[in-house]
């Protein structure tokens, strides 16, 4: 649960009211997936840029009048079950999105990690990318982001995140144990 004006920490660099909604007509607390502070700890962790949550737990009321003004193309919601998030990274580059977006398009070990974590759901608009853990094994990727957006993005990128080597690989034996374990923790829950 995520509570209102809790500043505890609950990642190495994210505190608890970092992941609370910003929906209008929010609870006092809401269900937040556990596995997303986590997945979002990583990509920092990687990418090495601080990164700011836009958005988490929608309410069905706020998810509609987001439908309504054609912000979404849905009224229902990975965010309105508490399985998603929004971000965007802070001081990052065209490099360090091309980077991830050519580790999940190509699912490289980067992504690797990401569904080891429970990540099911990427997709990349203009200005934030959308993380959710939704149900099954099945991962989804989606590209909305504008054609100029997108030419930039195509052209590659020499960025090469401190524990990858050039060709995605993990140089950081200690940073894939963990995430081996966290991986392991996650499969015997789900499926118990």
């Amino acid at each position: 649960m995520i509570i209102r004006n809790t500043n505890n920490f609950i990642t190495k660099n994210f505190k608890e009211s970092e992941f609370y909604s910003t929906s209008p007509d929010r609870p006092a607390e809401h269900y937040l997936n556990d596995n997303l502070p986590e997945i979002v700890q990583h990509i920092r962790d990687v990418v090495g840029v601080p990164i700011k949550i836009t958005s988490s737990f929608r309410t069905s009321a706020h998810q509609y009048s987001l439908f309504l003004a054609g912000l979404t193309s849905t009224t229902k919601s990975t965010h309105t079950d508490g399985d998603a998030i929004d971000c965007k990274l802070l001081q990052s580059s065209e490099e360090h999105l091309t980077w991830i977006q050519n580790q999940i398009f190509e699912r490289g070990p980067f992504y690797d990690d990401l569904y080891a974590l429970g990540l099911r759901g990427f997709g990349y608009y203009d200005t934030f990318i959308h993380l959710d853990c939704r149900e099954g094994s099945e991962f989804k990727t989606w590209d909305n982001r504008s054609k100029a957006v997108k030419e930039r993005r195509s052209q590659g990128t020499t960025f090469a995140p401190q524990n990858f080597s050039e060709d995605g690989s993990h140089r950081n034996p200690e940073l894939k144990s963990r995430l081996l374990a966290i991986g392991l923790v996650y499969a015997v829950f789900k499926y118990l």
